[in-house]
């Protein structure tokens, strides 16, 4: 039965259940009846043949009728109890003890002496492994000299050891291949499809291209083999780079793309994160060796006359340089990934690439004749061509990820002219490229909306300090910024980061479930559940700060016409102040779609560490 006190009730309809808050919710997050205990086939049954309908109606404010006063929860338990005519699920509730806050009582689940943020910090999605015996010296015996056996052992520590498994049947790397460029090339265009043919000089390529296709084979035999090609692929780079850099510009550009696409590989354990942020100055490097990083349109560099004389020369000609600019493209996006999700600088210093990536329909014509019709429609209806270049999602995603570098650089310099200036550059481009765009468009395979709501956010909210907050780096060092965390948990700029996360959560999750998500996806989502935890957790329980007396009327929303206060509502459940993080059903809801979001390891690794911030939940 549910008991009966001075703190006032609501029912959570996103989960079917009644809890109270503020404190320490009183029943299991997800509400399920199978959370408290095993039911008899008997009580089976009786639910069945009663034939209540238990679903949900699809509303987006929790009513807030039921949280005041003249709530009567004791009449509830009475209708429960009639209704189900179930004494033993009743039992069991009654003796389970509360689910604590973890927040609430700092401590983990083993033993009851850890703090909370510690064990925060030993799961934390980017924390390294801890290395096995295997790596702890075994003769600890002090010398002054070296004597044989040492230099023996020396020497064997000092050879490069590259796996030398066999690779896959020719039939599973070629599937691979298909499943790379239906699904992955689309969403990550670096490499040109209708002239990617397999070949001594870019088997590195190749191999890399299989490793990312095998995560769309559905099984978990072709992930496996993936893992293992993406392994030995980056110990092949690292071990031939000297090989493929003297030998010329299309070895240095394959292996320069191999490097790539195995840094937006899906990063399945922290050491894979460990590796690929250690590779990617490296792959800058090479490059700079092809001398790429200038700004201008591959197609000036084909003459008419070429294309008229000779289509499939020129169009070769054409594919070599422009997958350049988009190896500069995809480098400067991952460089933006990664600063973000690390919390650092970006590693790349560079003029906007948007004007230097040519169009979606030039990119994709399948054969040098379609080439040679489109550059002809650009060169004989300038005018016309200029309005669908707007629509170039390629290009977009580009300019708003150099945005959001420009953002990551001026968040860890503090330097907050510049970011005020970024936050008018963002709201242009949401203007000129988002709120425009039409369905003659197409499908947004980049979701830029979620992009730009993330990328708005980090000039808003500092996420290293949030994170700390939260136990990245342990308790002692989490207490250090706390107090930052609840001064903006209560201010305008708190509100204002949580209806920013919210249309992130809603832009992924109107994603076909068929559509594979971009790269950013994960780390978009990742920050949406920093926010809105940190908002939830942090702030006051009750209006006391005053902020809610002022409309909520941000620059970014009004243009949109999005309602704030509806947002937050259904962040906040019933009442303005209420719920906890592990009450908050739209918390519940970003941290499940971060776990189905695509084929993306990163994704379910942080899954499970939110699910141990937020219920405390052993990743067992």
């Amino acid at each position: 039965m549910l008991e009966a006190n001075g703190i006032d009730p609501t029912v959570d309809k996103a989960h079917g259940r009644v809890s109270r808050h503020p404190g320490p919710a009183t029943s299991p997050p997800s509400g399920s009846l199978g959370s408290l205990g095993p039911l008899d086939n008997g009580l089976n049954g009786s639910l069945d043949y009663q034939g209540y309908d238990w679903t949900l109606e699809n509303m987006t404010q929790i009513p807030t009728w039921l949280a005041t006063d003249d709530f009567d929860i004791n009449a509830l338990n009475a209708a429960i109890y009639a209704s189900t005519n179930i004494p033993a699920l009743l039992q069991n509730s009654a003796t389970m003890g509360p689910l604590s806050d973890p927040q609430q009582t700092g401590e983990s689940l083993s033993d009851g002496t850890e703090k909370f943020e510690d064990l925060v910090c030993r799961h934390w999605f980017t924390q390294p492994e801890a290395p096995g015996t295997d790596h702890e010296l075994r003769d600890q015996a002090s010398r002054a000299t070296v004597d044989e056996p040492y230099r023996q052992s020396l020497t064997e520590r000092l050879q490069y050891h590259v796996p030398t498994d066999p690779l896959p049947s020719t039939d599973f790397l070629n599937m691979c291949i298909q499943m790379y460029f239906a699904r992955f090339n689309p969403i990550f265009p670096v490499v040109h499809a209708p002239t990617f043919r397999p070949s001594t000089e870019n088997a590195l390529l190749l191999l890399s291209i299989c490793s990312i296709g095998s995560l769309f084979l559905g099984t978990r035999h072709g992930i496996s083999c993936g893992t293992r090609i993406f392994e030995t692929l980056n110990k092949a780079i690292l071990a031939s780079w000297e090989t493929y850099i003297a030998k010329g510009e299309p070895e240095i550009r394959s292996m320069s793309q191999a490097a790539l696409i195995g840094q937006s590989d899906v990063w399945k354990k922290p050491r894979h994160l460990l590796l690929i942020q250690v590779f990617h100055g490296t792959t800058i490097t090479w490059v700079r060796r092809i001398r790429v990083l200038r700004s201008h349109q591959s197609t000036h560099e084909i003459e008419k006359e070429d294309i008229e004389r000779d289509p499939e020369g020129a169009w070769t000609k054409w594919v070599a340089k422009e997958e350049q600019r988009r190896l500069i493209a995809g480098l400067a996006i991952l460089d933006s990934e990664f600063a973000d999700l690390f919390n650092a600088e970006p590693c790349m210093r560079r003029r906007s690439l948007k004007s230097s990536i040519s169009d979606d329909e030039i990119w994709s014509a399948p054969t040098a004749a379609d080439w040679s019709r489109s550059l002809s429609r650009k060169y004989n209806s300038q005018v016309r061509w200029d309005s669908m270049t707007k629509q170039n999602s390629f290009r977009e995603y580009s300019a708003l990820d150099d945005i959001a570098g420009s953002v990551c650089d001026a968040r860890i310099s503090d330097n907050s002219s510049v970011l005020r200036s970024q936050q008018s550059l963002l709201q242009e481009f949401h203007c000129n490229h988002i709120a425009h765009r039409g369905s003659s468009a197409g499908p947004d395979n980049f979701c830029l909306k979620a992009l730009w709501h993330v990328t708005f956010l980090s000039s808003l909210v500092d996420y290293d300090r949030l994170e700390l907050s939260v136990g990245r780096e342990g308790h002692e060092e989490s207490q250090r910024h706390v107090s930052y965390t609840r001064a903006w948990a209560n201010s305008r700029d708190g509100c204002r980061c949580a209806v920013h996360a919210v249309l992130i959560f809603r832009s992924l999750e109107s994603l076909p479930i068929a559509k594979e998500p971009p790269i950013h996806a994960p780390r978009s989502l990742h920050r949406a559940i920093l926010v809105l935890y940190c908002y939830l957790q942090f702030r006051a329980t009750s209006d006391r700060t005053g902020v809610r007396q002022s409309p909520l009327d941000f620059p970014e929303f009004k243009q949109a016409g999005i309602n704030c206060e509806r947002l937050l509502a259904e962040v906040n459940g019933p009442g303005m102040w209420g719920p906890k993080p592990m009450h908050s059903s739209m918390l519940c809801h970003c941290i499940d779609l971060l776990r189905r979001l695509g084929h993306w390891g990163l994704a379910r690794q942080q899954a499970a560490m939110w699910e141990i911030v937020v219920y405390g939940l052993s990743p067992g």
